[in-house]
């Protein structure tokens, strides 16, 4: 006996639909943007934590740089003045390398004659402005000062307003001014 014809069955049952070729492209091209879209959020999101960290980094040093210029300050004693001073020029320029380095030896002079001691201790710093080649950073510093006249150390504060400037790969300071 022959097969019957499904059509005949009277039962409607269809075949199965034959799986054709072009049905697996959309979901090809589904993924393929999912990975693109991935890998391009991910390059993004890595670069900006790479360019945050280093502007975190780039901060860090501006404040550190400030903040060591402070103390080479305030730290100030007759038997190391000589030192002392050539410490805060290795690190200056402009401004404050050509308005003190010139005034040093006077400088000198009456540290040594008064007998000078200043110890100072950064107790704040913020940077106020920062670009590409330049930075302002407020500083609070602590100090004690005495001197032969006054040998009791007296307590000091000072607010410091120094700026700097990025030279190469260092940042010299070029001007300071102490506020009230």
């Amino acid at each position: 006996m022959a097969d019957p014809d499904p059509a005949d069955s009277g039962e409607g049952a269809a075949a199965p639909a034959a799986r054709r070729p072009g049905g697996y492209l959309p979901v090809l091209i589904g993924l393929t943007v999912a990975v693109i879209t991935l890998v391009t959020a991910g390059t993004v999101l890595g670069w900006q934590v790479f360019r945050d960290s280093a502007q975190d980094a780039r901060r860090e040093l501006v404040l550190q740089t400030a903040r060591q210029a402070a103390v080479n300050l305030t730290n100030i004693d007759y038997r190391t003045a000589d030192q002392d001073v050539q410490r805060l020029l290795d690190a200056s320029t402009g401004d404050f390398a050509g308005g003190f380095g010139p005034g040093s030896p006077d400088f000198l002079d009456v540290v040594k004659q008064t007998q000078l001691v200043s110890t100072g201790q950064v107790t704040s710093a913020g940077i106020e402005a920062l670009d590409p080649h330049s930075a302002r950073v407020l500083v609070a510093v602590k100090a004690s000062v005495h001197d032969a006249g006054a040998p009791l150390a007296a307590p000091r504060n000072y607010r410091l307003s120094v700026e700097l400037v990025q030279r190469a790969d260092r940042w010299l300071v070029s001007k300071v001014e102490f506020m009230l």
